[in-house]
């Protein structure tokens, strides 16, 4: 049988354990991927976003044409988040299996909220090939 002392001692330690695996585990990180397919998996995009808590160093969209044998004229990648549009990259010509991207680089402390990466196709009109989104929070 344990002691009264053994047996605090024991309660103490696991505390102490899982107070430290806790405090490991909390930092926020703004770093993470996502990616989001297009109608019939024609597409994908994908966002991926490195920072530490609401402290956005880059935010970079890509799409990828995954239809083979077409070529997609006039792509483009749109960066939004919680305010809205943050940047519309130049359209470009997509062939298949090539992939495209968009930056964008504040180093600086954002709004938490959803951050979404989206490729439009404009010919003749805009619609909308796939989009990825990404929660970041503190």
């Amino acid at each position: 049988m344990l002691s009264i002392r053994m047996r605090f001692a024991t309660v103490v330690g696991s505390l102490l354990t899982a107070t430290a695996l806790v405090a490991m585990a909390s930092p926020a990180m703004a770093s993470g991927r996502s990616c989001g397919g297009g109608e019939a998996f024609s597409s994908q995009t994908c966002i991926n976003i490195n920072g530490t808590g609401l402290k956005i160093v880059s935010d970079t969209g890509t799409y990828e044409n995954l239809v083979e044998g077409l070529t997609r004229p006039d792509v483009h990648i749109e960066l939004s988040g919680p305010h809205g549009l943050i940047k519309n990259c130049p359209a470009t010509s997509v062939d298949d299996g090539q992939i495209i991207s968009c930056t964008w680089s504040p180093n600086h402390t954002e709004t938490g909220g959803d951050y979404y990466a989206t490729a439009w196709f404009c010919y003749p009109n805009c619609i909308v090939l796939a989009q990825a989104v990404l929660d970041v929070h503190s």
